[in-house]
């Protein structure tokens, strides 16, 4: 991806927020784009936006949070 992409304000939108929660989950990148209908490609080409992998690193932390609350 061009660094001019990578620099553009990433545009969230429920189905890019789906995604960013199932890869945060654990879900596979398939697994993802399957759910929201879309190709991997799609998730692969999000992931390489810093603005949609740093909602996914969150998630995941706060995910792991979570699951320890929980023993």
């Amino acid at each position: 991806m061009s660094e001019l992409l990578k620099s553009a304000q990433f545009e969230w939108n429920e189905n890019r927020s789906r995604a960013a929660i199932g890869l945060a989950d654990g879900k596979t990148q398939q697994q993802v784009a399957d759910e929201c209908a879309i190709s991997r490609r799609t998730v692969t080409n999000w992931l390489s936006h810093p603005d949609f992998a740093a909602e996914v690193d969150r998630l995941s932390v706060m995910t792991h949070i979570a699951s320890s609350a929980e023993r």
